[in-house]
């Protein structure tokens, strides 16, 4: 029987995996072998460098404590998973425990907010890693992507198991993404473009609640010794707002007791490939993941725990077909109405096998806008996304075409 998982309702993968993974080309590689026995394996990733251009340095070790709220393996809900497939999908909790860190003082609209209610309950022998963004003025101009580097020092081999978002800035925060990066990066740089081998662990979106892993799986932090990260903040300020400092970030609960499986997230879909007309209501994008790739992808079955859609602002419907040998067998996350403020994890329980195909699509209406809309980084433009999170965890972070 598959152990019991919780499925939170889990914060949504935004939007700049797509500048890291899609440069990765459609690369085949093997899954990485599964279990704890053999955990010291990494999740993979090739070597790479920081960018430069530090803006201001701190202390960028993460601050760690026990969870001091909850039960042991929490129950507190569970999604059963469709019969057949042998897994159940993630749960999907909220939870303002724990310290939410530092806040901004400046700019009305700080509030040091932990996402979520009450009913996510850390187990208390989690340690809590809190990753956050030491008082950063907010840039003026309208996009920015902003990273700052800490370094996870853990005494074994662990699983990250729980995130939760602290938001502190809530009107120019659109997303957070958490990298794990090769080598150190500590202070404040610029981060438009990741390092080649930083690798997507967690992400946040307006409506994104925290993620509960389920029992069968966890991210491995401590493979090579200090685990670093990078923490992405896109900031979105089109009116030039002045004066406002931003403390957002994670808090990471990590655990010593190893999952049997090692976690990974596998984005679907395209950017740059997205031009859409103006005056449109409903303007169709697709991009496929084809079966060429899944039958190296899938050498062994991906177990689908939850899906993470991504669309802007003129994003109405969203989801993604599964097809096998040829025929639709189902759908792996559908957002039918989408809406941006409302983004989050999807539970889904589903199996990719070797030789499937899936097709992302997405509808736009574009009759407020004047002028096309393109593919592109920021809010204003366009973005047709699915990132899934499953395991065992595989080398390759991106499948598409185009």
């Amino acid at each position: 029987m598959p152990s019991s998982r919780r499925v939170p309702r889990v914060c949504s993968f935004a939007c700049l995996l797509a500048c890291t993974t899609q440069d990765q080309g459609n690369s085949q590689t093997s899954a990485l072998t599964s279990g704890a026995a053999e955990a010291g394996d990494s999740n993979g990733a090739s070597e790479g460098t920081g960018v430069d251009g530090d803006e201001h340095a701190g202390d960028t070790s993460s601050t760690e404590s026990h969870a001091d709220t909850g039960d042991s393996h929490a129950d507190g809900g569970s999604s059963e998973g469709e019969a057949g497939t042998g897994h159940e999908p993630a749960t999907s909790h909220a939870d303002s425990a724990g310290d939410a860190g530092t806040s901004g003082e400046t700019g009305s609209t700080h509030g040091d907010t932990t996402t979520g209610s009450a009913d996510f309950e850390p187990d208390p022998s989690w340690t809590k890693h809190e990753l956050l963004f030491d008082q950063f003025a907010v840039p003026t101009t309208m996009t920015n992507y902003m990273c700052t580097g800490f370094t996870m020092s853990v005494p074994q081999l662990r699983h990250m198991v729980a995130f939760q978002a602290v938001i502190d800035d809530t009107t120019h925060v659109h997303h957070i993404i958490l990298y794990k990066l090769q080598s150190p990066k500590p202070g404040v740089w610029d981060c438009s473009s990741m390092p080649q081998g930083a690798r997507f662990q967690w992400g946040w979106a307006p409506g994104g609640e925290p993620l509960v892993m389920p029992d069968e799986a966890g991210f491995l932090v401590g493979d090579d010794g200090d685990t670093h990260f990078g923490l992405q903040v896109h900031y979105n300020n089109p009116l030039a707002d002045t004066d406002f400092v931003d403390s957002s970030g994670v808090n990471v609960f990590t655990t010593e007791h190893l999952r049997p499986n090692h976690a990974g997230v596998l984005m679907l879909g395209t950017v740059g490939g997205i031009v859409i007309p103006p005056g449109m209501s409903e303007f169709p994008v697709e991009n496929t993941c084809p079966a060429s790739i899944t039958s190296s992808l899938a050498v062994a079955p991906l177990m689908i725990l939850g899906s993470g859609l991504h669309a802007h602002e003129l994003g109405r419907k969203l989801w993604t077909d599964q097809f096998r040998g040829g025929d639709l067998i189902g759908q792996i996350g559908k957002k039918d109405p989408y809406s941006f403020n409302d983004q989050g994890f999807e539970p889904v329980d589903a199996t990719i096998m070797a030789g499937d195909e899936l097709v992302t699509h997405c509808v736009y209406d574009s009759t407020s806008r004047t002028e096309p809309t393109y593919g592109g980084e920021s809010t204003q433009d366009e973005m047709c996304l699915n990132f899934l999170l499953y395991y065992p965890a595989v080398e390759q972070e991106y499948c598409g075409t185009g």
